[in-house]
């Protein structure tokens, strides 16, 4: 196996486990500090087009949130796997009316938008996106969770589209392997601190 893709899995393994043996109220506390960071920006109070990933298992919280942009009247897009005729999988964008009725369990157990609840919109339509992901660095690097399903809907954002990592302090590490496809966020927002 490719040298970088090792190493990619074994900081994956690192960072989920320490991530994993979070208690519950340090998660809480620590996403609630990094989301109110996230209301706080002037890019994110004048976006009208918010794309954000659904929390999952010790990922920073982010439905409060997801609620909060719905109640101020914004755009949510959320992300969705889906299977193309050839098989491939890939993360599409589909705007979320209701937190509450619209999402089932879906990929990997992640709430998705259910049939008949999915509305596509292209990701140039996106002004602020919140990104997911498992490490940073301080280059602004990400390693995701290995389906390179946010690269893929990273490249077509507009160059205006501001994107931001949110990810708990501990998962900054010194340098993330990449590889050529691999995209950059502008910003990593962590509960001690802003990288850009």
């Amino acid at each position: 196996m490719d040298k970088i893709l090792e190493e990619k899995k074994e900081l994956r393994k690192q960072i989920l486990q320490k991530r994993n043996s979070l208690p519950g109220e340090v998660i809480q506390h620590n996403s609630n500090v990094i989301m109110d960071k996230i209301k706080a920006m002037d890019a994110f109070i004048s976006s009208r087009v918010i794309m954000c990933y659904i929390d999952f298992d010790s990922e920073v919280k982010t439905k409060d949130f997801i609620r909060y942009c719905l109640e101020a009247g914004k755009r949510v897009l959320v992300p969705i796997i889906i299977k193309n005729p050839d098989e491939k999988k890939e993360m599409k964008a589909s705007e979320l009316y209701n937190l509450d009725t619209d999402l089932e369990s879906g990929t990997m157990g992640i709430l998705e938008p259910k049939e008949g609840k999915r509305r596509f919109v292209d990701p140039k339509e996106i002004d602020f996106f919140v990104v997911a992901g498992l490490a940073f660095d301080k280059s602004r690097n990400r390693l995701g969770y290995g389906g390179r399903f946010h690269d893929n809907v990273l490249k077509h954002v507009r160059p205006d589209c501001e994107t931001v990592a949110v990810t708990f302090d501990f998962q900054i590490v010194d340098e993330v392997p990449v590889k050529e496809y691999d995209m950059k966020v502008k910003k990593i927002v962590t509960e001690a601190r802003t990288i850009e």
